[in-house]
Formats: structure tokens, C-alpha cells, sequence
């Protein structure tokens, strides 16, 4: 082909593309976004945010380049930030996640990341078609990010934190820093009235972990808003899917320029919706539904300055975050209520209300530590929470958790030194006198009377009788009668895993047992009486096979126990069902120790020559 013909096709050519973009034009001027294909470098367009209050700004953007397949989501697009505002920032820093950009009018992509300790004007754009995705609500199961070529990561999404103790603030830390969020921890974030009228493009957010007297709360940009739905931030939060997380608006007091990573300080406005998605592109949710929050209310009298202190927040109901944020909320109460971080004495009230539990979980104790008492003190709130909410049972949706705690700095404990019987010698069905000696701390010896009753159909023979504090581990002379912790090769199940056996027979059952346990207080009186004869297995007149197919045994397979100083076998069936008898006496002190003394039940005389052996039912019926 000639120089002449080349210039006429390249002539048709044109008018053939130039009348194909006209007509392609109006139809790509109706979309909401900007193509994903039509990123290239040197494209010009701005950038939405929030610099200070509640009003949106624009920067200036330029496309830098294309990295394909170098985000979690997806490609990134490295852009250039510029302008008079930018250089008062100091650069693109954090709180800027999620900042909308536009070419032409249309909606881009996100900023996301950026790079610690360079150009702060220089930032990486997630796209918003990787975005788009999050709105469907999908579980997209998460995929493992490719292995990157440049030094960049998420920005620190700033963590506004008011009302902790210091401590609590930094055990906050560590606890979402387990969980994989990198945070920037600032000063400020108390809730503050609100001016603008709804969320847009470019607005300034707040996810809101904890409010009231409490706050926490992470600073980000929302990105787009259509028919009362939001994508924000372009990169995730704590990336963990399916969420109940509390959206908020946020003023901007000031962005701060710094070496490191410029960042903005701000505080969270009014609740206006729910983050129900935390995925690798980013956050979505609906505007105007609020999640289920759980009320946190706690009132520390500190005794020994005459202070009281009453903390209310509301932490949000996200499974995986609230158990940890109550804990570190009563922390942070209790702390800041006695104003130091030490020993004492502590009287607690809890309550625990949810949905789903026939009542409330109401249950007082009482607390000594000779270094953090306040720690000590919030750990059956904490136990209560957990119970609950983890339980294996039924769902329970938690309401509120409620405490009341009064501390003081001196111990109020007492030892147990001395248990004596009134006698050594006693019948079934009598009762005897049990004196107790408590030493309180640094205090004269306090003597408790207890009468203690031995079951009128017990065996004779030494019975031990252990006097120790609420709270403390049993202790027997005979093996733990609840729990046998050595593997047994009847129960063994056919894969070969094994673990202790439970009593937990229902979630009301797990309650009580809960609320209706010993408290640190209480002085317990204890022993375990024999009800079965230990005596020739002969006297049944039945083989040892037959004897364990009625108790559930398989022949050859059970197992079989000694008692202690005689060559005696007892069928463990026969101890399936022994409980202790325990006597519970209150006291005015946190009671430590124990001691342990020996009663000998002797049959009176005239029932001396008469048989013992009273075996049960089932062993009745064998011929």
C-alpha cells in the first residue's frame, strides 16, 4: 500500500472511532463509575475528605500507575495527592482510608495504603469495583493476599480513645493487636454534637467499638452511599467477614502532619447505622439500623477516701469483641474509681441480664489480692459474660452487664487454724459440735461453732471432715469423687480421643451451679460420708459379670478401685451418685486455708451385730 492509501485508511479509521465514541458517549456518561480498564497514568481528577469539622474537601489526584494483582482485593492504583491543602496535612495520612476519588464525576476507587516514612503525598487506590462486591453480603471466604514487590500496608486506622485508665488503654492494645489491627492510638474521641445532615462520599466516619463514658472509636472515610447502603475505608478493619459493628458520623478537629504518617484527630458524632462487612476491600453496611449494643454499668465506692464512681457505656454486641471490651471496660472503672493499682478487700454485687436466660445472673462475693485488687475483683463479671455467651447450649443475645463494688486498701482475710470436734466418737444420725479457730489478719483469733449431722444411714468406719475457705479446692482423703481425670479404657471411645467427663446436664443447670456456688467468704464444713458397704461382693450371689451387665459395665472391661489401707474391690457404679455434705457459714472475711479432722462412726451397740450391707434395687433382683 502506498503513502496516499495508509492516510485514507488511517482517515477512515478515525471517523470510524470517533462516530463509535459518540455513540458510546451518553451511554458511558449514565454510569455511576469510572472504569476500572480506563486507569492510566497522568489521568487527573480529585479526592473527597474531611480536613477539619465536618465539611468536605477536594484534592487534586494524579494516577501515577497500575499494580495489577498487588492488593488483598485485588490490582491497586498508585496515585499522587496535591495541592495548598495537601501541603497543610503534611501528605495523606491516617483517618483518610476510605477518602472517595473521582474522574470526571465518577467514583473510582478508595484510598487504602500508603507507605511509612516517604512522600506522604504518594497513596495506593483500591478500586471500587472490588468494593462493589461487599454490598451483596456474600461470605466470601477469605483469600490468602499475593506476596508483594513494594513496602506498603494499610493505613493505621486512628483509634480514638476517652474515659480509660491507662492501663485498660494499653491492654486494649494488646488485645486488638492480636487480632490483627494495626491501630494508631490518639488522645480524644468523646462523643460531640453533629452539624452535617447525612453521610456522602468524602464524609468522615466513625466505628464505634464502645460509647458513653467509655469510648472507642476508629476513624475512616466513606466512600460511596446509594439507597441507605456504604462502602468505606478500602482496606479492612479487623477483617473478620460477618460483623455487628456501630457506624457513627465524625468531626475533625485538626489533621496533623508528622514524619512518620500524618493522621486526624476527631471525635464521633451521632449512631447512624451498621457495619455488617469486614472484608479485604473494605467495610459495608446500611445507614439507619442500629446493631444490638450491651449496656456496661459500673459503681466503685472507694471505703477509704469516701469516693464513689459511677461509669455507664455501651459496648458493641459483635461476637469476638465484646467479651474482651467488657473486660477491659470494668478494667478501666474500676481503676479510675479508687484512683490506684494495688492490694485490698473488695464486696461485689454482679448482675448479668440477657435474652435467652430465665433470669438474670445475680451473684455476690467477696475479693482479696495483695497486688491488683481491681483486677480480682471484675473476674466472676468477666467468668459471667463468657458463660453465657459461650455457651453450648442456646443463644443468648446479652443485654447488660452490672456492677457494683466497694474497696478498700487493708486485708480482710482469715486463716483457718484449728478444727475441733466436741467428740471423736458419733452414731449415724447424731450431730456434734465443730469448733473453728480463724486467725483475721494481724487481728485475736475468732472461734466459730458449726454442729455438723452424719447421715443416719452412713457406714462406719473414720470419716475425714475438711474445714476450709469458700472458693478453695476440695480436699479429700479418698480421690476426687467428681471428676477422675486418668483415662479410662472402658469409656475410651472407638477413635481413641478422650476427655474429662462433664456434669453439665443443661444451661439452667450450668447457671445455678454458677450462681449457687461457694463465695470467698464462706467457711465450708465438708466430708463425704460411705453409704455403700465396701464388704464381700459375694453377699449379692451373683456372678461378677452379671453384676456388670446391670450396671452398665462390659465384662472384663471396667474398672475397678481399692479403698485405702484394705484389699477390698469396690465397683466404681456403686460411687456414681456420692455427693459431699457441706455446710456453708458466712463470714466477714475472704477465709484461706483448711484443716481436716477424723471422725469415727460406730454403729450403736445394739445394731453392732446386725448386717450392714443394704445393697441397692437392682442388685435385690439378682438370683
Amino acid at each position: 500500500m502506498d503513502r496516499h492509501g495508509r492516510i485514507r485508511l488511517g482517515a477512515c479509521l478515525a471517523v470510524v472511532l470517533l462516530g463509535w465514541l459518540a455513540m458510546a458517549g451518553p451511554a458511558f456518561a449514565e454510569e455511576e463509575f469510572w472504569p476500572q480498564e480506563m486507569l492510566f497514568p497522568g489521568l487527573k481528577g480529585i479526592c473527597k475528605t474531611v480536613i477539619e469539622g465536618e465539611a468536605i474537601e477536594e484534592l487534586d489526584v494524579e494516577v501515577v500507575a497500575v499494580l495489577p494483582n498487588q492488593g488483598p482485593a485485588g490490582d491497586l492504583v498508585l496515585v499522587r495527592l496535591g495541592g495548598p491543602l495537601v501541603d497543610k496535612m503534611g501528605g495523606v495520612g491516617a483517618g483518610m482510608s476510605g477518602s472517595p476519588i473521582f474522574f470526571q464525576g465518577k467514583l473510582a476507587g478508595a484510598i487504602g495504603y500508603g507507605f511509612d516514612y516517604t512522600d506522604h503525598r504518594l497513596a495506593l487506590m483500591t478500586p471500587i469495583q472490588d468494593m462493589l462486591p461487599l454490598l451483596d453480603y456474600l461470605p466470601r471466604p477469605m483469600e490468602k493476599p499475593l506476596e508483594q514487590e513494594i513496602p506498603y500496608a494499610p493505613y493505621k486506622t486512628p483509634l480514638l480513645v476517652s474515659g480509660f485508665s491507662s492501663r485498660a488503654q494499653g491492654n486494649l492494645q494488646s488485645i486488638l493487636a492480636r487480632k490483627g489491627f494495626d491501630m494508631l492510638s490518639l488522645p480524644a474521641g468523646g462523643p460531640v454534637s453533629s452539624q452535617a445532615g447525612s453521610l456522602e462520599p468524602g464524609s468522615a466516619f466513625a466505628v464505634q467499638l464502645m460509647r458513653g463514658d467509655l469510648n472507642m472509636s476508629a476513624l475512616g472515610t466513606i466512600t460511596y452511599v446509594k439507597d441507605g447502603q456504604f462502602l468505606a475505608l478500602g482496606h479492612p478493619f479487623l477483617n473478620k467477614g460477618d460483623v455487628n459493628l456501630l457506624l457513627s458520623g465524625a468531626r475533625i478537629h485538626r489533621s496533623v502532619p508528622s514524619l512518620s504518617l500524618p493522621f486526624k484527630l476527631g471525635s464521633p458524632t451521632m449512631p447512624l447505622g451498621t457495619v455488617y462487612q469486614d472484608r479485604s476491600a473494605g467495610l459495608a453496611g446500611r445507614i439507619g439500623t442500629l446493631p444490638p449494643m450491651i449496656e456496661l454499668e459500673v459503681e466503685t465506692k472507694d471505703k477509704d477516701r469516701g469516693l464513689s464512681r459511677v461509669t455507664r457505656a455501651e459496648i458493641v454486641g459483635d461476637s469476638g469483641l465484646s467479651l474482651s471490651l467488657i473486660g477491659t471496660g470494668l478494667l478501666s472503672a474500676l481503676d479510675k474509681g479508687i484512683d490506684r493499682i494495688g492490694p485490698g478487700t473488695a464486696w461485689v454485687e454482679m448482675r448479668l441480664e440477657a435474652e435467652g436466660i430465665p433470669a438474670p445472673l445475680v451473684r455476690k462475693n467477696m475479693f482479696y489480692s495483695s497486688t491488683d485488687i481491681s483486677a480480682q475483683a471484675l473476674m466472676e463479671a468477666v467468668e459471667a459474660a463468657y458463660l453465657v455467651q459461650d455457651n453450648i447450649f442456646e443463644p443468648v443475645t446479652m443485654k447488660g452487664i452490672y456492677l457494683k463494688a466497694s474497696i478498700q486498701q487493708s486485708r480482710e482475710t482469715a486463716q483457718v487454724i484449728k478444727a475441733i470436734p466436741a467428740k471423736e466418737k458419733i452414731h449415724p444420725g447424731e450431730s456434734t459440735e465443730v469448733e473453728i479457730v480463724l486467725r483475721p489478719f494481724r487481728q485475736p483469733p475468732k472461734s466459730i461453732r458449726v454442729e455438723l449431722e452424719v447421715p443416719a444411714d452412713a457406714q462406719p468406719g473414720m470419716l475425714p471432715v475438711t474445714v476450709r475457705g469458700g472458693g478453695s479446692y476440695y480436699y479429700y482423703y479418698l480421690e476426687d469423687p467428681f471428676h477422675d481425670l486418668e483415662p479410662i479404657d472402658s469409656v475410651v471411645p472407638s477413635d481413641g480421643e478422650w476427655s474429662p467427663p462433664t456434669n453439665l446436664e443443661s444451661f439452667e443447670k450450668l447457671l445455678h451451679d454458677f450462681t449457687d456456688r461457694e463465695t470467698n467468704n464462706e467457711l465450708i464444713v465438708e466430708y463425704l460420708p460411705f453409704y455403700e458397704t465396701y464388704g464381700e461382693m459375694e453377699a449379692f450371689e451373683a456372678p461378677e459379670s452379671s453384676l456388670h451387665s446391670l450396671t452398665g459395665g462390659s465384662e472384663g472391661g471396667s474398672k475397678s478401685s481399692r479403698r485405702k489401707g484394705t484389699g477390698e474391690e469396690k465397683d466404681e457404679s456403686l460411687q456414681e451418685d456420692r455427693e459431699p455434705v457441706r455446710i456453708r457459714e458466712a463470714t466477714d472475711y475472704v477465709v484461706e486455708g483448711s484443716q481436716t479432722f477424723e471422725l469415727l462412726v460406730e454403729l450403736p451397740e445394739e445394731e453392732a451385730d446386725l448386717p450392714r450391707i443394704q445393697p441397692r434395687e437392682e442388685f435385690r433382683q439378682v438370683k
